[in-house]
């Protein structure tokens, strides 16, 4: 699949799909439009904890999985992650948008060409980690025509 460019910015800033479980990856994908978002944004959450998830138990992750923001179209991700009301997306946010200050700029043009365009159908920030140790953000994006990005960070 040819990536819309928005989200070729996206991985160029936060890296591409990774199974590390720390850090930051996007993964790129096209979907059926209808498709559930929850079930594909689990699946590259499973798939970026890689051998941890078993490592631990799907218990462990699935305990710290909660959704905490959806919003239908366009929208202002940068101001939907630094105002969330939740602690944990509060932290991961202010690490993924303020670790490397020389980068800001394109850290936020970035995010917000991927999750805030006319293009967006539907968006989701989620918390993650395993409750204990390991704690982060995934926001998942899908385009009108199914094209879907999906950014996950997790931190210790």
């Amino acid at each position: 699949m040819r990536k819309p460019e928005p989200f070729s910015a996206l991985e160029a800033v936060f890296g591409g799909p990774s199974n590390s479980a720390w850090g930051s990856a996007v993964f790129v994908d096209r979907v059926d439009p209808r498709a559930d978002l929850e079930k594909q944004a689990l699946a590259v959450y499973r798939t970026f904890i890689g051998a941890l998830w078993e490592r631990f138990g799907e218990n462990a992750w699935i305990g710290g999985w909660r959704l905490v923001q959806a919003r239908e179209g366009a929208g202002d991700i940068v101001a939907e992650l630094t105002t969330s009301s939740s602690p944990v997306v509060k932290s991961a946010t202010d690490m993924l948008l303020n670790t490397n200050a020389a980068a800001r700029d394109d850290v936020y043009a970035a995010l917000s060409a991927a999750f805030d365009s006319s293009d967006t159908d539907v968006m989701q920030i989620y918390e993650i980690g395993d409750g204990a140790a390991y704690s982060g953000v995934l926001v998942a994006g899908r385009m009108k025509s199914g094209a879907t990005a999906i950014l996950a960070f997790v931190m210790d």
